[in-house]
């Protein structure tokens, strides 16, 4: 069954720390079971905020900023922009805008637990066998409306090279008042996270309102998004299958 959490269900569990509040959308599961896990990270503005050095995981991760500013890296990461990290490839340092701070999505299709950090952990990353390091950022855009509203219709637009053989994908889709459409289809891959980040959605007749996750495995065949009375805007994003040290 699809996983669905909205902020609003969680933000009571929020975790507050001297440079950021951390939310669990979905944590890591205590059977240690190979699940999903996902958070929002809201970085404070300077002098609170932080800087998280150079690092590396070992899953595919995506982060998606959904509001503030700041870098990864020489990349300019704001909202929407969208970061995908293979395995084992190091990336860094991320920092906030010292001015408006950084909020961004920390997504992963399997079990994860924390990073290796550099250089510290570089001995580590060296001994990987199979290592594919790959990174790409590209910033999403919705449809322009007068008003700022959330235009009619249903409009979906592919996010350009994020696509491999192995089920890597990422579009945006804006969702005008009250419509019904299926999301992409999430079989060829590893699993696919559904990000709200405008608007609303119902499912199950209950309104999740943005920020909302869904969660999908490959076997669980394409969402039916319904938007809410002010339409919806949202990233999807499908995990690739994983790279293996046979692979």
């Amino acid at each position: 069954m699809p996983r669905v959490v909205a902020y609003h269900d969680v933000k009571s569990e929020q975790i507050a720390r001297s440079f950021s509040n951390k939310t669990w959308f979905i944590p890591p599961s205590e059977a240690g079971l190979d699940l999903p896990v996902a958070h929002l990270s809201e970085g404070f503005p300077a002098p609170h905020g932080r800087v998280i050095l150079p690092h590396f995981h070992p899953k595919d991760e995506f982060l998606v900023t959904v509001a503030g500013s700041g870098k990864i890296g020489r990349h300019d990461m704001a909202p929407y922009s969208v970061f995908f990290a293979r395995a084992y490839t190091p990336y860094g340092p991320l920092s906030g805008d010292p001015e408006t701070g950084i909020t961004f999505f920390v997504l992963f299709a399997r079990h994860e637990v924390g990073a290796d950090y550099l250089p510290e952990s570089r001995a580590k990353l060296m001994q990987v066998p199979n290592r594919r390091p790959w990174q790409l950022k590209r910033h999403v855009k919705f449809p322009e409306h007068a008003g700022g509203a959330i235009p009619t219709g249903i409009h979906l637009h592919e996010i350009p090279d994020l696509k491999d053989e192995r089920g890597l994908f990422g579009c945006s889709l804006s969702m005008g008042p009250d419509t019904t459409t299926v999301a992409p289809d999430p079989s060829h891959g590893g699993g696919q996270y559904i990000v709200v980040v405008r608007g609303s959605m119902w499912h199950y007749d209950k309104e999740y309102k943005s920020y909302t996750l869904v969660f999908l495995r490959p076997d669980e065949g394409g969402f039916m998004l319904s938007a809410g009375s002010a339409g919806l805007e949202a990233i999807i994003l499908n995990f690739p299958e994983p790279f293996t040290t046979t692979s």
